[in-house]
């Protein structure tokens, strides 16, 4: 929203104030105003003011001004926890301006599912009746599906890989998928709070028994078994080979368990894998394009299996070094096998190993859904 359309839509007894230099609000207009972010630190500031009705527009107005929807999506849910209830009329006036309407929809979505949202009353009731009152709004400015979101949909998902460590894009993302009525939405908000937690989000399973392969589609069948989701994206994965390597799905991937991992270790680089901490398994020889790539650096763990028993232990203890500085050393764990064999009917490759239990990293049945939380 730009400032002439602003001006033009508050009530005419508030637009003169903020030609009034004395007026001590003209000074949080400017704030709204400047490109800095809008976010909690402008929220805290304008609710130092929530009971004069100009500063409430004001907030409304901060949001609309974000220039995208990750901006409008954190600004709205840090400005309705602010103000509640009395900011939902002059926000409404303004979307109804021609906003938006992703935009608009997000806002509201990130209110609807904030828990702390209900402003100054913090009572359930209240929080509950000001949910009540959004819902309805929010089905007037959603799309009508997600195909009219489809390019800030795919914007988000670049931005998540580009930037795994950054969770803003899929909190928006869960947003709009939850406006739009798609499952992937509740999926995505549960996942997201479970971070830390080390549990598993409630439903998750069912929700993956119907939908997982659908959400794998960025890895383009590359996936075994069941992979570990965490933060709405996948963390955690078996796969056959590392191809094509330079998938954009890889890079919220921390472990790895590839059955060709020998043959893709020169794939797997740190700016294709920047989230990688665990990978196996390779050989001694293939540990060296780890080293030479940077990979081993960033990984936390290396598996390197050995066959043959305690000659393939002593053979490595013999060659295996060679090349990999010492201070890496202990990221590498050697872990001695007798061959491979096939595991069940889903015929998905398992080592046999000499030791009893095996790592949980490479026990690959059930998959890595067991792994613990990072």
């Amino acid at each position: 929203m730009t400032p002439a359309t602003f001006l033009e839509s508050l009530p005419a007894e508030l637009a003169p104030r903020l030609s009034d230099p004395a007026d001590p609000v003209v000074a949080l207009y400017l704030r709204v105003q400047a490109p800095a972010p809008r976010g909690p630190a402008l929220a805290a500031l304008l609710a130092v003011k929530r009971d004069d009705p100009l500063t409430r527009w004001l907030a409304a107005y901060a949001i609309l001004a974000c220039d995208d929807v990750v901006g409008a999506t954190l600004c709205g849910r840090a400005m309705f926890a602010a103000f509640g209830a009395s900011l939902v009329d002059p926000f409404v006036h303004l979307a109804r301006q021609g906003e938006d309407r992703v935009k608009v929809s997000a806002a509201l979505g990130a209110a609807i599912s904030d828990s702390t949202v209900a402003g100054p009353d913090r009572s359930s009731a209240a929080a509950s009746a000001f949910r009540e009152r959004l819902a309805p709004l929010q089905r007037e400015f959603a799309p009508p599906s997600l195909k009219d979101s489809q390019d800030v949909i795919r914007d988000l998902w670049s931005a998540t890989y580009a930037d795994p460590g950054n969770l803003e894009p899929r909190y928006v993302l869960a947003d709009l998928y939850t406006a739009a009525g798609d499952p992937r939405g509740p999926f995505m908000s549960e996942s997201l709070a479970a971070l830390g937690s080390g549990f598993r989000p409630k439903g998750e399973s069912s929700l993956l028994k119907v939908y997982e392969q659908k959400w794998l589609a960025d890895f383009r069948g590359r996936v075994l078994g069941h992979p570990r989701w965490e933060g709405g994206v996948v963390a955690g994965c078996h796969v056959r080979a590392v191809h094509p390597p330079d998938l954009p799905a890889w890079r919220t991937v921390h472990t790895l368990l590839c059955d060709d991992a020998d043959a893709n270790a020169a794939d797997v680089t740190p700016a294709r894998f920047p989230s990688l901490r665990v990978f196996g398994m390779v050989t001694p020889l293939r540990l060296l394009l780890l080293v030479a790539s940077g990979m081993l650096q960033q990984l936390e763990r290396v598996y390197v299996g050995v066959e043959n028993g305690g000659r393939g232990d002593a053979r490595f203890g013999d060659d295996g070094w060679r090349g990999v500085p010492v201070p890496l050393r202990s990221r590498v764990t050697v872990v001695p096998y007798r061959g491979w064999h096939r595991r069940g009917s889903s015929g998905l490759r398992q080592p046999v190993w000499r030791g009893s239990p095996n790592p949980p990293e490479l026990d690959y049945l059930p998959a890595i859904a067991q792994l613990p939380a990072r």
